[in-house]
């Protein structure tokens, strides 16, 4: 095992990356098979609705891929129908949104491991990743979530405060859950000498993400949640919301984890890893909606490497 990125880019990572290439592209198309072309019309009228600020919250506050992606349809695309600008847009957003989440995820577990074992990892992240390509019918942020919690992690362990601070940023424009970057940012910088410091750091990550979360509720208003928690609960309640609750989280946490569940390797792993890290409560955060499986995304930088580590030799 290694504990820094190397500086340069060996023959091996590239080869590796490659390989993630073409995961990417084989994803994206299930995406779009799945979600965008069935569901056509359905995005196209919630897109419109949050650039005009009459969509339900949350969605109304999740303004980064769809303003990016409105850029675009408006300039890039203006030769094709609106319709076909759209379709698009967010298929070439959709393919760049995995491919750096899946790239940003192995560099982040090149922190641990060997170019191998972060090549397996990031290819079986990519292999549970279409445990999300469901349920849903617009929910572009998701595929872009991974990414930039994967970066911010890399930007933490290097000690990259003021990319950091973009990256919490961009993370709360794209998702309300960036609230969990400053506590991470703290929950990792607590251990060094210099909490004072971490501390006045963390202040700031925090009022970054407090004035965008905010901000954007003034500038956007109100808006009526698009489900309320008594029909959530009620859905996954039923006894087919719990079965598919169960079916996803075991798919997620794969054989790694059913065949070592008392391994004394993966219990001090995963206390380096997890033991601590607010962006566990994202998954906490995300039990409502386990049966859909949207779950997987943003907790994949935190569970792939503590699901990999069993196998390895010390």
């Amino acid at each position: 095992m290694i504990k820094v990125i190397p500086r340069s880019t060996t023959k091996a990572e590239l080869g590796a990356l490659i390989l993630i290439f073409s995961a990417s592209l084989i994803l994206a198309h299930q995406y779009i098979q799945r979600i965008d072309i069935p569901y056509l019309e359905s995005r196209f009228d919630l897109h419109h609705q949050i650039i005009q600020g009459s969509a339900p919250s949350p969605y109304r506050y999740r303004v980064l891929l769809p303003f990016a992606a409105e850029l675009a349809i408006r300039t890039i695309l203006t030769n094709f129908g609106e319709e076909m600008a759209f379709f698009l847009a967010y298929a070439f957003y959709q393919w760049i949104a995995i491919l750096l989440s899946l790239v940003t995820l192995f560099f982040w577990l090149r922190f641990w491991f060997e170019n191998e074992p972060a090549l397996i990892g990031v290819l079986f992240a990519a292999s549970t990743m279409p445990i999300a390509f469901q349920d849903h019918y617009f929910q572009p942020w998701s595929l872009l979530e991974p990414a930039l919690f994967s970066f911010a992690l890399i930007a933490i362990r290097r000690e990259k405060f003021w990319i950091l601070a973009i990256l919490v940023f961009l993370a709360s424009l794209n998702r309300e859950t960036a609230v969990f970057l400053p506590l991470t940012f703290l929950a990792i910088k607590w251990e060094n000498n210099q909490k004072r410091q971490s501390l006045l750091q963390f202040g700031y990550l925090l009022l970054i993400w407090s004035v965008t979360f905010w901000g954007l509720r003034y500038l956007r208003g109100n808006a009526p949640h698009v489900e309320t928690l008594e029909s959530l609960l009620m859905q996954n309640l039923t006894p087919q919301g719990l079965f598919d609750a169960f079916l996803n989280v075991s798919l997620f946490l794969g054989g790694f984890w059913m065949c070592n569940l008392w391994s004394q390797k993966l219990a001090n792993f995963s206390q380096k890893i997890i033991a601590g890290n607010p962006i566990v409560f994202d998954f906490c955060f995300n039990l409502w909606s386990l049966e859909r499986g949207s779950f997987a995304f943003t907790v994949l930088p935190i569970f792939t490497p503590v699901r990999i580590v069993v196998p390895l030799p010390s």
